[in-house]
């Protein structure tokens, strides 16, 4: 994926992305016993984003989250005062085409 943005983020996600039911796995687990994704899955928690919202002494520029994304603080916590902040993430209660 390449974002426009240069922030990809991976959102409530735990597993590798490259495990896709019925192309890469055969049922809802690998041989191995590693979970399987559908593509809607993926696509749902792995998306382009931006930093929507920073600490009050960063100078560093911050974005308006898109439709059905809402922004959520301290997704970053540890770096530079560049990145660290709150970045849009799907909003929950947004439904899904």
């Amino acid at each position: 994926m390449q974002c426009r943005t240069r922030v990809c983020l991976v959102h409530q996600f735990s597993g590798d992305p490259r495990n896709i039911e019925d192309e890469t796995c055969d049922g809802p687990t690998t041989e191995d016993g590693a979970a399987c994704f559908t593509r809607g899955e993926i696509e749902e928690a792995i998306f382009c984003s931006c930093r929507c919202s920073a600490s009050g002494d960063s100078s560093a520029p911050t974005c308006s989250c898109p439709d059905g994304f809402i922004c959520q603080d301290e997704i970053v916590t540890v770096g530079d005062e560049g990145v660290v902040g709150g970045y849009c993430v799907r909003d929950p209660s947004a439904s899904v085409d």
